[in-house]
């Protein structure tokens, strides 16, 4: 009896982990991270015909890019469908009366490679798209974007000074830093 309550217990336990591990990425909380959905940075200068421009971009740089980006994302729309698909499958075998585990374990291998597959597919986008921009320019991006991101951390660094130092619209500067107003008896009962 012992024997079997234990079985039960680890099958249910492993049924229950496959599932977390075969779940759509979005269910557990860890899908796409800021930036990491959507057009790569380097993409992101078909977006502003101005930032190409400034870079100096070639038209034929341009259009490289933008045949890039339109099969990139027709790879992606078919390599997501693939990853959905064997996430569904997983789910369809360990919601049986009886999974089977060499199936179940197969299936999470199958959606496994789909996200592979489409990780490798980022990965191959990123390093076409720098040839194709080329050495030089894809430093002044670089440079460029460590600007942006000095400009935003002063200007929230402003905003958190301010802050402390009497709210957010950095008002009552007769006020001592965390020092906060006691009604007295001359400000009378408070209103209700």
């Amino acid at each position: 009896m012992k024997k079997w309550i234990a079985l039960t217990a680890i099958s249910a336990t492993l049924a229950v982990s496959v599932a977390v591990l075969a779940a759509p990425r979005g269910n557990r909380g860890d899908g796409p991270k800021k930036g990491q959905e959507g057009p790569h940075p380097m993409m992101r200068i078909l977006e502003n015909p101005e930032a190409a421009e400034k870079l100096g971009l070639t038209e034929e740089q341009v259009t490289s890019l933008q045949d890039l980006k339109y099969e990139t994302q027709k790879a992606h729309i078919a390599l997501k469908g693939e990853v959905e698909l064997a996430q569904v499958e997983v789910q369809r075998i360990l919601k049986s009366d009886s999974p089977d585990e060499a199936a179940a374990l197969a299936a999470v291998e199958q959606a496994g490679l789909a996200r592979i597959k489409l990780q490798q597919s980022h990965v191959s986008t990123m390093l076409k798209a720098r040839a194709i921009i080329g050495p030089e320019k894809l430093k002044e991006i670089k440079a460029e974007g460590r600007e942006r991101m000095k400009e935003r951390a002063g200007k929230v660094r402003e905003r958190m000074e301010r802050f402390r130092d009497g709210g957010p619209r950095g008002e009552r500067p007769d006020r001592p830093r965390g020092a906060r107003p006691r009604p007295g008896p001359q400000d009378g009962p408070p209103d209700a």
